[in-house]
């Protein structure tokens, strides 16, 4: 830039002349403009010499042979005679040549802008939009201080919520198949008084009539209505990954024409992984699918547990699911008569809660039903 000892090579902004702030483009007669010469050819990867005695300047680079003597229009490029129109000049010591010529000379580029600012390159300078801040920088030498990066906010973890189950204390259970459990509910009802809920409660729609610690240590559910009703066992924390469920359950007779009822398991969100279900003169069925507290289950496809299963008595009942597989098998037994099955699920993600749910159909219903020995556990 005329007048300023800084200049811009490439994006590096240096000086003219590291030991003069005096050396600096200036104006000659004939308004041309004078440059140092070795900063501008240095700057373009040319040698620079100077022989005293003949005042000669020599450039050399790029293919490019160029002399100039100081103080003659006359100069060659590659052996070529040419006609400066000023010539070159020493100045404060240092010397001066011509920047067009110079520039031209060796296939530069020439942009000059009435602020003073000149660009040399090998393309011509077609976007000026940065020239009135070079002009501003080339004017003070300070380049303004660089933007700040911005540190993006690191996105805080999600507390985790904490299971329950994490501060509760288990027990080891080996199963009959020699399976260790970590078993967190061991109940047989003795420790509760008769009429006791023991942890049962009845929800929407509406609670079955008796949940409750029978006369006998166990837990009945029993109701008469025109409407769905049920009783919940919820966990205090929910079950991943594989989970083991025993329980001795008491069919009961359910009357009512076609309504029935439910022993179903389901996850912390109320959804149903596996289902039995009794009704009139039928044998026990089970099935999956549905939520806790309605009758959605009952359009799903059912198949029989086994045959002859009285709904008089006590049957062992053994579920393992795997919530990571998405499957559910179980074991219904007493003494020889024992059914099988599993059912492979896509709608739970841990185990829950336990329901008991009477469902009306065509007619109002009564059952009573009795459950024991529940035990609970996971790996």
């Amino acid at each position: 830039m005329i007048d300023s000892p800084y200049a811009y090579v490439g994006s590096k902004l240096t000086k003219v002349d590291e030991n003069d702030d005096e050396v600096v483009p200036f104006i000659a007669e004939g308004d041309r403009t004078l440059v140092p010469v070795r900063f501008i050819s240095e700057s373009f990867g040319m040698e620079v010499g100077y022989d005293d005695a003949s005042r000669k300047v020599t450039l050399s680079g790029g293919g490019y042979d160029i002399e100039m003597t100081l103080d003659s229009a006359e100069y060659t490029v590659n052996g070529e005679g040419k006609t400066l129109d000023v010539t070159a000049k020493s100045y404060n010591g240092r010397t001066m040549i011509p920047l067009r010529a110079m520039a031209e000379a060796i296939g530069k580029n020439v942009f000059w802008d009435p602020s003073g600012y000149i660009f040399i390159g090998d393309k011509e300078l077609t976007d000026t939009s940065s020239v009135t801040k070079r002009v501003e920088i080339l004017t003070s030498g300070e380049e303004p201080a660089a933007t700040p990066t911005p540190v993006p906010t690191a996105t805080p973890e999600p507390t985790p919520t904490p299971n329950p189950l994490d501060s509760m204390t288990y027990t080891d259970y080996t199963d009959s198949e020699g399976t260790t459990w970590k078993l967190y509910v061991d109940e047989d009802f003795s420790s509760y008084s008769a009429g006791d809920a023991a942890g049962w409660a009845g929800t929407k729609p509406a609670p079955l009539d008796v949940i409750g610690v029978t006369s006998t240590g166990t837990m009945g559910i029993s109701g008469s209505a025109k409407g769905n009703r049920n009783a919940i066992y919820r966990m205090a924390g929910a079950m991943t990954g594989k989970a083991l469920i025993e329980l001795d359950w008491k069919i009961g007779a359910m009357t009512g024409g076609t309504s029935v009822g439910e022993l179903r398991f389901a996850d912390s969100s109320n959804q149903v992984f596996l289902a039995f279900k009794t009704a009139e003169n039928t044998e026990m069925q089970y099935s999956w699918g549905g939520a806790i507290s309605n009758g959605a289950l009952e359009s799903a496809e059912w198949k029989n547990v086994g045959i002859g299963f009285s709904k008089d008595d006590f049957y062992h009942i053994v579920i393992e699911a795997d919530f990571d597989t998405k499957v559910a098998s179980f074991t219904v037994s007493r003494g020889s008569n024992v059914g099988k099955g599993s059912v492979t699920f896509d709608n739970a993600s841990n185990f829950g809660a336990i329901e008991v749910l009477a469902v009306r159909q065509d007619k109002n219903f009564t059952w009573a039903t009795e459950l024991d020995n529940i035990k609970i556990g996971m790996q």
